[in-house]
């Protein structure tokens, strides 16, 4: 009788699990239609430098060189992120986040933001100062996190043909703030 008790109490409690368990955890996040900084704007970029172009994100095959000068329209970006776990202290009742939640860091968003993934999906929040890190690992020795996020960019060329750009830098209409 103790022993259908427990298996009963046991059991009740696995159902209490949620679907996004640490088992169902990615090790790598893709938020779509990301402009990770602050100013960020996609349109019309020109190069500033050579710039190579890749057939899809994650992927080393090369599809062609962006020169400098060349125009291409920047029509929307990504953001791959490695995950850094971190616990919520505050209450953030509009995205129903709660004090003591774990989330995974993903990346910036704009000046004062960043997007979190918690309980299944990407979410922003206002202040990465409401969150603690639970690895160390993840800390730099200056004490910023060490967020790892790689922005790629799918741009069009005057061709109509396509490619990604990773990780973009140096184009001139990229940032609206300068």
């Amino acid at each position: 009788m103790k022993k259908q008790i427990l298996i009963s109490i046991l059991l009740s409690l696995a159902l209490q699990i949620p679907a996004y368990s640490k088992a169902a955890v990615p090790k790598i996040i893709v938020t779509p239609k990301s402009c990770p900084f602050e100013c960020c704007k996609l349109g019309d970029w020109i190069a500033q430098s050579n710039t190579e172009v890749f057939e899809s994100p994650n992927r080393k095959k090369l599809k062609r060189i962006i020169k400098k000068g060349e125009h291409v329209t920047a029509i929307v970006g990504e953001s791959h992120s490695k995950l850094l776990l971190a616990k919520f202290n505050a209450e953030d009742e509009t995205q129903n986040i709660h004090a003591g939640d774990t989330v995974y860091v993903l990346h910036g968003v704009r000046e004062g933001a960043m997007a979190i993934w918690h309980e299944g999906r990407v979410k922003e929040i206002s202040d990465g100062q409401q969150m603690e890190l639970l690895n160390k690992a993840d800390m730099k020795p200056d004490g910023t996190w060490a967020i790892s996020s790689v922005w790629w960019v799918k741009v069009r060329f005057k061709d109509g043909k396509e490619g990604w750009l990773k990780a973009p830098r140096k184009f001139n209409g990229m940032d609206s703030c300068s």
